[in-house]
């Protein structure tokens, strides 16, 4: 086990742009829309019925009514046509473009259009145009912020004033005529009116963008956090992903002060080659369970699996401050939870060999799009893996360098030896773990 670098390779698919996300769910705000609007205008259509139906048993025929069933008919029918349609585009993950959703809104602002030019016909122009009729435009207005899209909304606000505008002109003199109030009372209050469905829009946009952004930070919160345990790992703690996050350092590559922790299960191979493949991917799994929960617990992380071992480093891409101290206290958890579990039955007689090492080494991204690969690069790396090589030797579980010794203060300790590594000029005073017995 003697890589000269540490890389954590992940493949990476080509991600899903918030964006996109974002889309997908609009287009869903926009069907489950239709499906509000279709069980409305069906409802409405039920009532129409029951009253019309009430007032001819009652003699009193409502000619209005005549249309209204119809016409609220036809629109539960064309807004379930347009929600079984956007279900199918949802499904087929096709999106239609912002020509669809205007056209869409026009179709819909012709039903509560054509109820007022009915009624203002069949009954009377200033009960159907300053009536139930032309309160149907809040509905559309109202619901046009599930789409998420500001000019959508004004839009909506604008041509419903424009129809209620138009539906007023068409009956002018009718409506001054029996308003009962002076000329300028009357158009003040259809002034109003109209103010009214334009701020409507407005409103209607304001939630809308404000939905929108909420929606887009909280995508662009998730798809950061997968992004930065895709390139590190599933075996990064939540911990070091927060702190990742908060500090945008994922792609930054630099020089840093790192502590290496390097570990070797002894004579897996021969463990393995009297097991099935399932036995000895079990025995791994339950090692690597506590041996990463420990590492995570002291704030490192596992930067490779190399089969029967594994590198962790602390102090990348996040640094506690302290990181000597953490891996010496990660490296004591390891061994500890190694002995009782061997000890209580849960593991066959297992052995392992670690080593620690400190110094600085270049952390950061490299790769193309398709393939990143976080990668600790350095002579500290090297060392710590030949470290680790020196406890067969030694007769040791574990051993620490000076640096290690250092800068975790751990004051005098009987040195194993001067060890000369290839590539060094200077001798590496070599020390056992504080508290582990050759």
């Amino acid at each position: 086990m003697q890589p000269d670098t540490s890389p954590m390779t992940t493949r990476l698919t080509p991600s899903t742009a918030w964006e996109d996300v974002l889309g997908t769910q609009i287009l869903a705000n926009e069907q489950r829309r239709a499906v509000i609007l279709a069980w409305v205008l069906g409802g409405l259509a039920l009532l129409a019925s029951v009253y019309g139906l009430l007032h001819a048993l009652g003699g009193q025929f409502l000619p209005a009514f005549g249309w209204m069933l119809p016409l609220m008919g036809l629109g539960c029918v064309f807004e379930s046509i347009t929600g079984s349609y956007l279900a199918y585009c949802l499904r087929r993950g096709f999106r239609p473009g912002r020509p669809h959703y205007y056209a869409n809104a026009l179709l819909e602002l012709a039903l509560p259009t054509a109820t007022v030019w009915i009624a203002a016909e069949a009954i009377d122009p200033a009960f159907a145009i300053n009536g139930p009729g032309s309160y149907f435009y809040f509905l559309f207005i109202i619901l046009s912020a599930l789409r998420l899209d500001v000019r959508l909304c004004l839009f909506t606000g604008a041509a419903s004033a424009l129809a209620h505008v138009l539906a007023g002109a068409a009956y002018w003199n009718e409506l001054e005529a029996v308003s009962g109030v002076s000329a300028f009372v009357f158009r003040s209050t259809f002034l109003t009116r109209v103010l009214v469905f334009v701020m409507g829009g407005v409103v209607a946009g304001f939630v809308a963008s404000r939905l929108r952004k909420s929606f887009a930070e909280g995508l662009k919160s998730v798809q950061d956090r997968e992004r930065v345990i895709t390139l590190f790992g599933q075996h990064v703690s939540p911990s070091v992903v927060d702190e990742l996050l908060a500090a945008k350092r994922d792609n930054a590559s630099q020089l840093r002060p790192v502590c290496v922790l390097v570990l070797d299960i002894r004579n897996f191979t021969g463990f393995a080659e009297k097991r099935t493949p399932e036995e000895a991917v079990a025995l791994l799994n339950s090692l690597w369970g506590f041996m990463v929960r420990a590492v995570n617990d002291h704030h490192g992380f596992v930067n490779k699996f190399l089969g029967d071992g594994f590198l962790a480093v602390f102090g990348a891409p996040v640094s506690e401050g302290n990181d000597c101290r953490n891996a010496l206290a990660a490296a004591r958890q390891i061994l500890r939870e190694l002995d009782e579990r061997v000890a209580a039955g849960g593991l066959p007689p297992t052995q392992v060999g670690l080593a620690l090492h400190a110094g600085e080494a270049i952390a950061g991204n490299v790769g193309s799009e398709e393939r990143k690969e976080y990668t600790v690069i350095g002579d500290v790396v090297n060392v710590a893996f030949r470290l680790e090589a020196l406890n067969k030797e030694f007769g040791t579980r574990a051993l620490i360098s000076e640096p290690v010794r250092h800068l975790a203060g751990l004051g005098q300790v009987d040195a194993v030896a001067p060890i000369r590594i290839r590539g060094r000029d200077e001798p590496v005073l070599v020390y056992p773990l504080p508290g582990e017995v050759s």
